[in-house]
């Protein structure tokens, strides 16, 4: 009796099965979608292998790390692939290219390990048994120190004469050089995208300006000239006074889009901090305290910080009467300055100093000797402190040692270093050379 009561119930469930596959109003979807929605990659004896986070492009089929992992790792081991589905799947091959095997994974065994030392190859195949879809998946492993700088002798002639004076600055997208050769200014210009190639266009510069003070601001280059008169320009080639009647002394730096910092020499001679303003040509804004004796007034390198409503202004050493003062200033209004106290800053006469990496860089100049340098100095806490680069980012030997330099740092990060002297009074070297972080070279 047990067992026909076991017989019926059975039949009754398969007829009840056969109803259901029977019945014309029930239709299944088999799932057509192929694709990959999570992948990575885990080996116990590969220190941040499984801490690697993965991209999937879906529409290029792409499968990478987009942060490389560190220089120097190995993958010399095979590795197990963690594969996740945005639904089922019917099969998945892998085809690593490192071994030209075929391997259908299954995601539990050890049959699923995989040399993944170059790309591997991956096919898809959706439950309805025809929609497939493949994918190369690739590690990333930085092949290069992420924080070397490279440098290279990007240009060994740009003007091909004998030069007294230079200075390079950025300007519309691309670099503008001036050179002092046979008692004139020569101007060429540069595109960015182009770097290697300049174009040469008469210029009338006055001959006494005091170029290495040369300022951009709002699409205009300013720049004093030994008589007190300010000039300015919007092409770089063509130059007319923008300020008279005033004796400007020094632009000591940008504190607005339309604010100078300076020093003017009023009518009794002496030099006071001062403001230059205004929209449609610069006049004198506001007029502070006479400067300081230890205050720079020639060879000045500035940094400006934009800070929300606050601009910081930096003058980071600078001569006066042909003494080096190794002192940084500071000010929010171009008016009130203080100088840090007790701080390590480098004696480098003639430095160039530049924003680099979210630092400050330091690089040439000469000692209390007279003496060329090519260290780098790097500060990270705007100018309070420095210290030596160390051999990442150092010049290499080839560089002769040097000061004046004109840097200029690009779009791409690039970091370049024009002329230089090899002496204080020597001539400029008629040379550029081109350097760069490897990790700001990066892809993001």
């Amino acid at each position: 009796m047990k067992n026909k009561l076991v017989l019926f119930v059975v039949g009754c469930i398969f007829l009840g099965l056969w109803a259901c596959m029977d019945s014309d109003d029930t239709e299944y979807e088999v799932s057509r979608d192929p694709q990959i929605a999570s992948f990575s990659l885990s080996n116990d004896s590969i220190s941040g292998l499984s801490d690697v986070v993965f991209v999937i492009d879906q529409l290029e089929g792409l499968i990478y790390n987009p942060d490389s992992m560190d220089f120097g790792t190995e993958i010399d081991e095979k590795v197990l692939a963690s594969i996740t589905f945005t639904s089922y799947v019917s099969s998945i091959e892998l085809y690593p290219r490192a071994t030209g095997d075929t391997i259908f994974w299954t995601g539990s065994t050890e049959n699923d390990s995989i040399d993944f030392t170059q790309p591997v190859d991956i096919k898809t195949v959706a439950m309805d048994g025809l929609t497939t879809k493949r994918y190369v998946a690739e590690l990333n492993i930085h092949t290069v120190l992420p924080d070397t700088m490279v440098w290279n002798l990007f240009q060994p002639k740009i003007v091909g004469e004998t030069i007294t004076t230079q200075k390079v600055v950025a300007f519309h997208d691309g670099f503008l050089m001036y050179s002092f050769v046979n008692n004139g200014w020569v101007a060429q210009s540069a595109s960015f995208n182009t770097p290697d190639s300049w174009s040469a266009k008469g210029t009338d510069l006055p001959v006494n300006a005091k170029v290495y003070q040369m300022l951009a601001l709002a699409g205009k280059l300013f720049v004093p000239a030994n008589d007190g008169m300010l000039y300015s320009s919007t092409d770089g080639f063509n130059w007319s006074v923008e300020l008279s009647g005033e004796s400007v002394v020094s632009i000591l730096g940008a504190l607005t889009e339309n604010t100078l910092s300076v020093v003017l020499r009023n009518s009794n001679g002496d030099n006071v901090f001062a403001t230059l303003t205004g929209d449609n040509g610069l006049v004198i804004g506001d007029v502070g305290e006479e400067i300081p004796a230890n205050f720079p007034l020639e060879e000045l390198n500035r940094i400006t910080y934009g800070v929300i409503n606050t601009p910081a202004l930096l003058i980071l050493g600078g001569t006066r009467d042909g003494e080096f003062i190794p002192t940084v200033w500071n000010t929010n209004n171009g008016l009130y300055w203080e100088a840090y106290q007790n701080i390590n800053f480098p004696y480098r006469r003639g430095a160039a100093i530049t924003k680099y990496d979210d630092k400050l860089y330091l690089i040439g100049g000469f000692d209390e000797d007279g003496k060329p340098s090519r260290d780098i100095f790097i500060s990270q806490n705007r100018g309070v402190a420095w210290k030596e680069s160390g051999m990442l980012v150092a010049l290499p030997e080839e560089f002769v040692a040097r000061g004046f330099v004109s840097v200029v740092v690009d779009d791409e990060q690039y970091m370049y270093l024009f002329g230089g002297k090899a002496t204080i009074s020597g001539n400029v070297r008629d040379e550029s050379w081109k350097g760069r972080i490897n990790r700001l070279g990066f892809a993001k």
